[in-house]
């Protein structure tokens, strides 16, 4: 690939069209702890601006899946903001995740964000997901969508369906995310 780098103070700034050959996300964590991604990736990347706000192009394949990424991100302390939109392919959460006891999955679907925070319980925006034939934890999901708001300490559910071999499940209410938020969600299943 090809790419500068400037460095103006605390500052640095990037226009940078590379290959991961591969991408050591377990490497990147070590730069930056919160990052819940793991394991190494391959493919195309574009990013230009600097760290308080650049644009990021990506196409990215590995055991854990493929991702497609496009959007504009703020990746500096204390606030954090991503409004991207992406696709994921065999995507399987346990192994693309750091945390203890994701399911096993192999998903397929689209998403889109406008989120910005310092911490789970101070996120403001949207997020709307919408998985296509998929499994998860070895359950045929056919179809599933949510759209949610986040704000106030709480992240609001606004529409979730999830149609699967199991059944059908829709919900909508609110969780709360923030310590001593409380809300509530209401559910029906359809087996």
């Amino acid at each position: 690939g090809d790419g500068r780098v400037t460095s103006s103070g605390a500052n640095i700034g990037f226009d940078l069209a590379v290959a991961a050959l591969p991408l050591s996300l377990n490497t990147v964590a070590l730069s930056y702890p919160g990052l819940p991604l793991r394991g190494e990736y391959s493919g195309p990347m574009r990013l230009q601006g600097d760290v308080t706000d650049f644009s990021a192009t990506t196409d990215l394949t590995g055991a854990a899946g493929r991702l497609q990424l496009e959007g504009q991100f703020d990746a500096a302390a204390p606030g954090y903001r991503a409004f991207a939109r992406g696709s994921v392919a065999g995507l399987d959460l346990h192994a693309a995740l750091a945390i203890a006891g994701a399911p096993s999955t192999n998903l397929n679907g689209r998403f889109t964000t406008a989120l910005e925070f310092d911490s789970l319980a101070n996120m403001l925006g949207d997020a709307q997901l919408r998985i296509d034939r998929s499994l998860v934890d070895g359950v045929r999901v056919y179809d599933a969508q949510a759209a949610l708001h986040f704000a106030g300490g709480a992240m609001q559910v606004d529409t979730l369906r999830v149609e699967s071999a199991s059944g059908t499940l829709t919900a909508h209410g609110g969780l709360g995310l923030a310590a001593g938020r409380t809300d509530s969600q209401i559910g029906r299943a359809h087996v």
